[in-house]
């Protein structure tokens, strides 16, 4: 046993560095990491890992999606603040971004859920005035009309 033992020692000393290097996960390897766990609702280390990818790829194209995956984490994290925070940042700054209307209409929904219903009406108003894609206008328009309903202000 002492002989296996001396020949381990050797061998982890003696071994090159490359052999037990982990190579960085590149920019998209990282986002899909952090999106496998945000698919699985594992949310807390989502959270982490796109913490993470902002601080290692502070310029990254994909910025406008990790912080609205964020937002997202935060919202089934019952974290409304946060998520708020998160989606205004996005419709707030990436003007031309893929998430922009996305955060638009996620900041209202929320604003509706905590029965801020004039200012989510106010923010949808807002978004259509902005001209969002069909999908969202459509459901923008639904939205309104859901709040209204519910408040009695048909």
């Amino acid at each position: 046993m002492k002989s296996f033992s001396l020949v381990l020692t050797v061998f982890l000393v003696l071994a090159p560095a490359s052999l037990f290097a982990v190579e960085p996960m590149d920019e998209n390897d990282r986002v899909q990491f952090a999106d496998g766990l945000y698919t699985r609702g594992m949310h807390e280390l989502a959270l982490k890992e796109y913490e993470t990818f902002l601080r290692d790829f502070t310029n990254s194209p994909s910025a406008d999606a990790v912080h609205f995956r964020m937002g997202e984490c935060y919202r089934g994290m019952s974290r409304t603040p946060e998520a708020e925070n998160e989606f205004r940042f996005v419709f707030t700054n990436f003007p031309s971004g893929e998430f922009k209307f996305k955060a638009g209409f996620r900041l209202a929904d929320l604003a509706a859920e905590s029965n801020r219903n004039d200012e989510a009406v106010a923010l949808l108003q807002d978004l259509m005035n902005q001209k969002p894609p069909d999908e969202i206008a459509a459901a923008s328009l639904y939205r309104i009309g859901e709040i209204q309903e519910s408040t009695g202000k048909n």
